[in-house]
């Protein structure tokens, strides 16, 4: 067994080193061309207007590009206004009495803490249990992203 595992953690970190090693190698292709892309730049705007323009005008544009780039990476990602309520400890233990108890036990204890929730429960009759079980697993798992 401990071989096996052996053999998934080296499947899994030669793919780490293989995604690596493309990363870096498109990196620097990305790099080298876009310095060629500034220096043909450079010699257009040079040409054009002057080669104190085009290295202030270059200057310029990777200056705010810069500004950008750090005010993107300094950017926190939003938090949720309000959180999902959380189960507590006699949500939980009415649910696992439920599951004790028979099919429609279970549904009525889900679509009980649904409406407490605040949340729509879906509609009885012809539903199985099974399909109920999974929109009330989906809907708390949605309400809980938010």
């Amino acid at each position: 067994m401990f071989r096996l595992v052996g053999l998934v953690a080296r499947a899994k970190a030669r793919d780490t080193m293989r995604k690596a090693g493309f990363g870096l190698a498109a990196v620097i292709c990305l790099i080298v061309g876009l310095g060629f892309l500034v220096a043909a730049a450079w010699i257009a705007l040079a040409a054009l207007k002057g080669a104190l323009f085009a290295s202030i005008f270059l200057g310029l544009c990777f200056l705010g590009l810069g500004a950008i780039l750090m005010a993107v990476a300094a950017m926190r990602p939003r938090r949720p206004t309000s959180a999902a309520p959380d189960l507590d400890s006699d949500a939980l233990e009415a649910l696992s009495r439920a599951a004790a108890g028979g099919p429609g036990e279970m549904e009525r204890a889900m679509r009980g803490f649904l409406a407490q929730a605040g949340l729509t429960p879906p509609e009885t009759g012809g539903v199985p249990s099974l399909v109920a079980a999974f929109v009330f697993g989906l809907t708390l798992a949605l309400t809980r992203r938010r």
